[in-house]
């Protein structure tokens, strides 16, 4: 598979933590959780290099993530999250998206080669959502 940038529609997002950069496994990044019950879906990510897992009631679901900084320590930008009418979306908005919230994920599928091991990843790129979901909370506080 050769370097190329596809679109995947109609997922659900999850633990969307697309505005401030975190780091849960030592790299600061930006990532999404995508579910699908689509198994074309499934195929369509899982040739772009993403590992799906099997999920609950016939679903699949895979994080999808943008490191901060690239392999030559460049800095990158945030993935671009867009509403229904192509518009960005504002940073208040985006953090405040909940589960279950619906669209469109474009992704940068790369081949890779280090150390004698191979294979193809992919990047978020950008979010387009068309149905959303705003975060509840957790509940009363003590």
């Amino acid at each position: 598979m050769a370097n190329q940038v596809m679109v995947v529609r109609d997922v659900t997002f999850n633990w969307a933590k697309l505005v401030d950069k975190h780091s849960p496994f030592g790299t600061l990044q930006w990532d999404v959780q995508v579910v699908t019950d689509n198994e074309a879906t499934k195929a369509q990510l899982e040739s772009s290099g993403v590992k799906m897992k099997t999920g609950e009631n016939k679903t699949w679901y895979a994080n999808i993530k943008r490191k901060a900084v690239k392999a030559n320590g460049e800095e990158q930008d945030p993935p671009k999250v867009i509403d229904l009418d192509k518009e960005e979306m504002a940073p208040s908005k985006i953090k405040n998206m909940g589960n279950g919230s619906k669209g469109h994920i474009k992704l940068f599928s790369y081949d890779w080669n280090v150390g004698g091991k191979s294979g193809v990843s992919a990047m978020l790129v950008a979010l387009q959502v068309t149905d959303y979901v705003a975060y509840e909370g957790a509940g009363e506080d003590f």
